[in-house]
């Protein structure tokens, strides 16, 4: 066989395989984008019941929700975060933790830019003294996270097969246009 033939044939099968990856790979992010959210309202609920029952420090609370997981996913990395922010009193306020803790998970993270701004808002109620307000806000949040996961959740199982087969005829259109 030529040389060349080869050549071409390695190319085309590295172009199908990457752009076929492509759709399995969105797929995969929107997938974790879904189960970041659900983790987040979890910690949230445990959250505004620690806040709600008990009598503990913000930090002991955040330290407990990491605690309970140790999954390694970014919500108990967020959680570690801010109670490390509120010990380490390098912050003035909760607030500056809440913020500072969301930037460090940012770029690891699979959710988008809205999810972040949903989950900040958080950080006005931190600024208060009112646990009530705190607590409010935090039922406000969980149920805009429900109502976005349950379009995602929609949204994901009509477009599942889509993206695997849009990266596959994506990559066919690829290798006709090059031959």
């Amino acid at each position: 066989m030529n040389f060349r033939i080869m050549i071409k044939i390695t190319g085309i099968l590295m172009v199908f395989f990457s752009s076929s990856f492509l759709g399995v790979y969105s797929n995969f992010k929107r997938k974790n984008r879904i189960r970041e959210l659900k983790n987040f309202i979890n910690a949230f609920e445990i959250l505004k019941s620690e806040m709600n029952f008990s009598l503990n420090l913000l930090s002991d609370i955040s330290k407990k929700i990491y605690k309970k997981n140790k999954k390694n996913n970014n919500t108990e990395k967020f959680f570690y975060y801010f109670s490390e922010n509120l010990d380490t009193k390098e912050f003035n306020s909760a607030n500056e933790a809440w913020i500072d803790a969301l930037s460090r998970i940012k770029n690891k993270s699979y959710l988008d830019e809205e999810d972040f701004d949903a989950i900040n808002n958080f950080s006005n109620a931190l600024k208060t003294f009112d646990k009530d307000l705190k607590i409010k806000t935090l039922e406000l949040i969980n149920f805009n996270l429900n109502n976005k996961i349950v379009y995602l959740e929609k949204d994901f199982l009509c477009q599942k097969k889509l993206f695997n087969q849009l990266g596959v005829l994506f990559g066919l259109l690829i290798i006709i246009i090059f031959l």
